[in-house]
């Protein structure tokens, strides 16, 4: 087998790579740096410099080198952790680099990074070397590479024989080209390498370029120019007119024998005086003469750029293009998810702009027609909408109403927490979700755990009231958000779903016989069930519920703030007391929700003590749901959880809530696996001092969280 044949301009005598052991490149700096720039497939991305520029990116570095039969071969790869999760995404820009790439090379680099994939916790790495199309092609994909469907860098270039006399090199441009420098030459244009100097000239005619031409500035070549001139690797040229302003220039960075002209400008002065023109040429003629071998034009891109460089001479080249290896495909496919919706998705439709998806507005007062898409919405809860925002208010904290580029919205409360830093965000049952998938909404709460941070939180709780979902998990498990204390004792639930169509009759028809016997039997014996318009007796509801909770080992104290609310939930006719009455007396009730086109049951309970002789108290109350929802159009009802801490699968013989499962199951509701709570950490610094704070005041439990066996 073969290796890559090399270009022209790749001669045996310049590119014998410095053959050193991979130990030692791996730990050398210097020594790498003299691989690559000996290597036939070396560039300057693969140098030490471009990975300290790349800092200013928000990029680490890491080399990955590995002895193989033709010698070493390795790359300098950037990591760039994708937060808030602890995963990173690696990107060998221009690697990897040998003396011979060959399949035995490639094999044994593709080896290495997956052996090193745990360490870094990469999830996939992209790797575009500077390589032309051919068996390597076939060999990478026999390796398990990808090739991606875009470049990254530029995938065809323009390099120039500086080996020529420099008369040649004169010859081979255009005579257009040549009456173009000329002509600068005649206007007084002269060109200078004005090193650090020039760079807030360089920054002007960058900026005016970008501007005029529609690309976004590369806001790090400063950081580029001068981690390379450190090493003596980078020069700047500036052409000016005779009054001394720049009308064009050029950032040269050296990689061996090669100089590569990364970044260039002009002004629209400089461009009709041909200042771009004079600047190119002198860069080719200097690069000669400081004996360097090949000038490289960077990218032939686009037909008028292209016919620009091509004036000058030389021979195109062409690479193979991006290649990536997923090193862990659950998370890279979570990511991928995400960076569909985040920069606009290229394999299907999102519910979201071509434009990356973004929070539009955080508002401190909801704007118009707010509960109609956070609550009444497919996907919506009450807890996101005005009225427990008004709540949460009224007990000191900060609701934010946050609304997305693509129309959804999330209700956020921040809060303050003594001797902490930073605020704690909470988004409880959201962000609303209707019409997403799993992943989709993953990515909404990315987006908006950044808006949070810039807000000054350190974390951003979510428990969106989503069905059990794969791709959720796994985008959330990529994200970095652990799961974390429920705020509520049951996270599954049981649901009836209504056929289209679906009567009062049938629907009744289904339910189990015994069932029916104990809704007729509680009828005879006069217990009647009533909506409590005004939460009269809300305060009664409360003591059944205490109840109930003491019987299951649950602290559960309505008249901490839950009485309040649910007060206003029910004025706003988002919730629905309903209570079970015989001659006066409180059998039972339920407090329902009435959110996402369904009726979905908050808490419910009955005094155990009138159960024989009050029978099938709540069979009635639960059964009047149903029948109310089916009058309304609801498309489902909620009959509520059965799972508690510690049991979170459907409750068998003789489990805690094992009677009340089978009590609901019997209207026909199904069991409903659910998404868990998630934490996402915004500003770890901050959350670790938070933490020890909670470890020393013992204040680490949320005040609306339900923690099982407080209180007997």
């Amino acid at each position: 087998m073969t290796g890559v044949a090399l270009a022209p301009d790749q001669t045996a005598t310049a590119v014998v790579a410095d053959m050193t052991s991979s130990e030692a490149l791996t730990r050398d700096a210097e020594a790498w740096d003299r691989f690559v720039a000996t290597a036939p497939s070396g560039s300057y991305p693969q140098l030490t410099a471009w990975a300290e520029a790349s800092e200013a990116k928000g990029w680490a570095a890491t080399r990955i080198v590995v002895d193989a039969p033709g010698g070493p071969v390795g790359a300098q790869v950037l990591l760039h952790r994708m937060r808030p999760g602890p995963f990173q995404r690696g990107y060998a820009t221009r690697g990897p680099v040998a003396a011979v790439i060959d399949r035995p090379a490639l094999a044994a680099f593709t080896s290495a990074l997956q052996r090193a994939a745990d360490d870094l916790r990469l999830s996939h790495v992209v790797i575009d070397p500077e390589l032309e199309p051919g068996d390597v092609e076939r060999w990478l994909g026999e390796l398990g590479w990808r090739r991606l469907s875009a470049p990254i860098q530029i995938d065809r270039t323009r390099i120039i024989d500086l080996t020529a006399p420099e008369d040649r090199l004169w010859s081979d441009l255009r005579s257009s080209c040549r009456w173009s420098v000329n002509k600068a030459r005649r206007s007084g244009y002269s060109v200078s390498d004005e090193g650090e100097a020039g760079l807030e000239a360089f920054g002007a005619l960058y900026r005016e370029t970008a501007e005029r031409v529609g690309f976004e500035a590369n806001a790090a070549f400063r950081e580029t120019f001068r981690a390379f001139q450190r090493r003596g690797l980078g020069r700047l040229l500036v052409a000016r007119d005779q009054d001394g302003e720049a009308a064009a220039t050029l950032m040269l960075l050296d990689c061996g024998d090669r100089v590569i002209e990364r970044y260039g400008a002009s002004s629209a002065a400089g461009g009709a005086g041909r200042a771009n023109h004079l600047v190119k040429w002198e860069a080719i003629r200097a690069s000669r003469e400081r004996g360097m071998r090949r000038y490289d034009m960077w990218g032939t891109e686009g037909a008028g750029l292209a016919e620009f460089k091509a004036s000058f001479g030389g021979y195109e080249r062409g690479y193979i293009g991006a290649w990536e290896l997923v090193t862990n495909r659950l998370v890279q496919g979570a990511f991928t998810g995400l960076a569909r919706i985040r920069r606009g998705g290229e394999a299907r439709a999102l519910p979201v702009s071509p434009a990356a998806l973004r929070v539009t507005d955080v508002a401190t007062t909801a704007p118009d027609g707010w509960d109609a898409r956070a609550v009444s919405a497919p996907g919506g809860h009450v807890m996101q909408g005005t009225a427990w925002a008004e709540h949460r208010r009224s007990q000191g904290a900060d609701p934010r109403f946050v609304t997305f580029s693509d129309g959804r919205v999330a209700l956020v409360i921040l809060r303050h927490q003594r001797l902490a830093p930073g605020l704690v965000a909470t988004c409880r049952r959201g962000p609303t979700h209707g019409g997403l998938s799993g992943t989709e909404l993953a990515g909404h709460i990315a987006v908006l755990g950044d808006a949070m941070r810039e807000l000054g939180a350190r974390e951003l709780a979510v428990d969106p009231e989503l069905d059990a979902d794969d791709g959720y998990e796994a985008a959330m498990d990529a994200l970095g958000a652990p799961r974390t204390a429920e705020f509520q004792p049951s996270i599954h639930v049981m649901r009836l779903t209504f056929a289209a169509g679906a009567t009062e009759e049938g629907v009744y028809g289904a339910i189990q016989r015994t069932t029916r016997q104990r809704i007729r039997a509680a009828e005879r014996v006069g217990t009647v069930v009533r909506r409590d318009e005004t939460g009269e007796r809300l305060e009664a509801f409360g003591e059944l519920l205490v109840e109930r909770a003491d019987a299951l080992g649950i602290a559960m104290r309505p008249e901490r703030g839950y009485l309040r609310a649910w007060r206003r939930l029910i004025a706003a006719g988002q919730a629905r007391l309903l209570l079970a009455e015989h001659q006066g007396v409180l059998a039972g009730g339920l407090l329902l929700y009435l959110q996402g086109g369904m009726h979905s049951t908050a808490y419910s309970a009955d005094h155990a003590a009138l159960r024989h002789a009050l029978p099938g108290t709540m069979h009635l109350v639960r059964w009047t749901v149903i029948r109310d929802a089916l009058a309304e159009g609801a498309s489902a009802v909620e009959l509520g959880g059965v799972d508690l801490p510690g049991h979170r699968e459907p409750p068998g013989a003789g489990e805690p809530n094992h009677g009340l499962y089978v009590h609901k199951a019997s209207f026909g509701a199904r069991w409903v696996e659910r998404t868990p709570a998630r934490r996402l950490v915004l500003r770890p610094g901050a959350a670790k001092v938070a933490m020890a704070r909670d470890g020393l005041l013992g204040l680490g439990r949320r005040a609306a969280r339900v923690v099982p066996g407080r209180h007997r």
